[in-house]
């Protein structure tokens, strides 16, 4: 893993939480903020992980997908400490 930017982790946190929140919801918008999820330059760096979460979202498996963003994220809060 190459070096990481602490504002585009910053941002990719954020748009996760969002993501996070209609996955709970099992809202379909989910869709579309993932879109902008794996826009931002720091997910080419994730991409086995953001590949899963996307093959999780088509299948709608919004439980699954949820855990997804939760080992991401413990990804990111393992590689800021």
């Amino acid at each position: 893993v190459g070096e990481i930017d602490l504002a585009s982790l910053q941002q990719c946190t954020e748009v996760m939480g969002n993501l996070r929140g209609h996955l709970i919801n099992y809202d379909t918008e989910a869709m579309a903020i993932f879109e902008t999820l794996k826009s931002l330059p720091i997910a080419k760096m994730y991409q086995p992980q953001f590949k899963k979460l996307q093959i999780l979202l088509n299948n709608y498996d919004f439980e699954k997908a949820l855990e997804q963003v939760d080992e991401i994220s413990d990804i990111f809060s393992k590689e800021t400490t």
